[in-house]
């Protein structure tokens, strides 16, 4: 293996974890030779990236180059670069162009497929998608992992038309093909959930965690199945401990327990949970609005005020977060002239 074809082969393997390092192997490449599958990765890398522009640019140029197969034809990147770009009409046009430009195999044509039975979906054609979905699962030569990727667009489609008894069927069927697959069991969890079937629910967890005992999803289910079905203390703070210790500062977590706590006016320990919060989220009304709440009842003046500030810097005209304001600071001035005539006695 020459040196070009080390750097494009580096470039393949970490280009979806790490596209800005495949990149920067791939412009290594141009600086020896230059050929349709290099500008192709480049304008893959640079979709990732949300690079639209350059990306367009990249497969523009491997459009030049003669192409020899689905994986490098920028024909077929483009259809996916505009598709992420939402422009689902452009999308279709360059993924015919892919199914006809070259000479595809049975795999990469039935990957073809997929690709156009998903911008089906994202144009709400679903029924039309789901006859795509259902010809990719009935052909003989989908890789497991398309074959599971299918399988999971057809549960999308259940679940958006409201088709329940058929999405239930498919779990059951799911399950008894791929007992330890476990994202089956998270998405029958999410189902049953959702409907408010919460013993059926916490049942697909609990078998979940048989296989992945620290799985992350599941553990998340099993929390919000105990808050709505007003698990003991003790128990929700099992679960979501366990979560954290896992994954620290994981914000689902932070965001339940302290909702949680702040519900049941457990407020220092509220305050607690969402002071960590707080510092590694974006600004969220709801948690500032319950921290302003438990600090007012905790008589923490300073803190009142210090949140408030937070939240009419996002909303200014917040008239809760100016009421806490001026109550705050009365209730300090109260205290400071009470310290003031201690002071004279």
């Amino acid at each position: 293996m020459d040196q070009f074809d080390e750097l494009l082969f580096k470039a393949k393997i970490i280009l979806r974890d790490d596209p800005e390092t495949a990149l920067k192997f791939l412009q290594k490449c141009i600086s020896l030779k230059s050929n349709s599958k290099v500008y192709s990765l480049m304008g893959m890398a640079y979709t990732d990236m949300n690079k639209f522009t350059e990306a367009e640019d990249a497969f523009t140029i491997a459009l030049d180059y003669e192409l020899k197969d689905i994986e490098y034809d920028p024909n077929y990147g483009l259809a996916l670069l505009h598709q992420k770009r939402g422009d689902l009409i452009l999308a279709g046009e360059f993924l015919s162009k892919a199914m006809k430009s070259v000479d595809v195999n049975e795999h990469q044509y039935t990957r073809l497929m997929y690709v156009r039975a998903d911008l089906l979906y994202m144009q709400k054609k679903y029924q039309n998608a789901l006859t795509l979905f259902i010809q990719i699962i009935d052909r003989t030569n989908p890789s497991m992992e398309l074959f599971l990727e299918t399988l999971k667009m057809i549960y999308n489609i259940f679940t958006v038309t409201g088709d329940f008894y058929r999405l239930t069927s498919l779990i059951s069927a799911m399950i008894g093909t791929y007992p330890d697959y476990i994202d089956i069991y998270i998405h029958a969890a999410i189902t049953y959930f959702g409907v408010e079937k919460y013993r059926i629910a916490l049942g697909y967890v609990e078998k979940g965690l048989k296989i992945d005992p620290e799985n992350i999803s599941l553990l998340l289910l099993k929390g919000r199945v105990l808050l709505v079905t007003q698990g003991s203390m003790e128990e929700i703070e099992e679960i979501y401990n366990h979560i954290l210790d896992l994954k620290p500062n994981c914000k689902e977590a932070l965001t339940l327990l302290g909702g949680y706590y702040g519900a049941i006016h457990e407020n220092e320990k509220c305050a607690f949970v969402y002071d960590i919060l707080i510092n590694i989220i974006e600004f969220d009304y709801t948690v500032w609005m319950t921290l302003l709440r438990v600090y007012t009842e905790m008589a923490q003046f300073d803190e009142m005020i210090e949140i408030a500030d937070d939240i009419l810097f996002h909303n200014p005209d917040d008239i809760h977060a100016k009421d806490a304001i001026t109550l705050a600071k009365i209730k300090l001035k109260e205290d400071s002239e009470w310290e003031d005539e201690e002071e004279d006695l």
